[in-house]
């Protein structure tokens, strides 16, 4: 069992990073690094990060690809 089940899959990491991204919205110095009006398409590329290191079972995390860039690159093995 991965540590991304472990702690409760998709639920928690959906709840730890909407919380995180309505931390950032709510602070000044921390918004000003996120120049995009809406935060949304930064909280799904966080929450596609931590499920893939984390280790949920997703298609990208099959691929190979890097969802923190969203290039679709191969990772280094």
């Amino acid at each position: 069992m991965s540590l991304y089940e472990e702690v409760g899959g998709a639920p928690t990491f959906e709840r730890l990073v909407a919380a995180f991204y309505e931390g950032v919205a709510a602070d000044d110095a921390l918004r000003a690094l996120y120049p995009e009006e809406d935060l949304a398409p930064a909280e799904r590329r966080l929450r596609m990060f931590l499920t893939q290191y984390f280790g949920a079972r997703t298609p990208t995390a099959r691929s190979g690809a890097t969802p923190a860039c969203g290039c679709g690159t191969r990772r280094s093995r």
